[in-house]
């Protein structure tokens, strides 16, 4: 497909530093994977910002086979400050 200027888009995804996870198989796995992202945003002193992303690479459009659904999980992200206690 091609984007020209005159497209409408329905959501402008903004720009920076997003955390991503490539998950092959079923959708079944998803909510495991969303939560270990979460496990590190938060151990690795991160904040997420807005909504997290779902882009499905290969789905049932393209394959009729569950092991070969391809998802890419991705969030915006910043460093938090971390404050010094006294």
């Amino acid at each position: 497909f091609h984007i020209t200027e005159s497209s409408e888009f329905d959501q402008v995804i903004l720009g920076g530093t997003y955390l991503c996870r490539v998950v092959k198989g079923s959708y079944q796995y998803l909510p495991l994977v969303w939560q270990e992202i979460m496990d590190y945003i938060q151990e690795h002193h991160y904040l997420a910002i807005g909504n997290p992303l779902e882009l499905y690479l290969v789905d049932n459009h393209t394959t009729s086979l569950e092991p070969e659904y391809v998802t890419e999980l991705q969030v915006l992200v910043k460093k938090r400050q971390l404050t010094k206690e006294l």
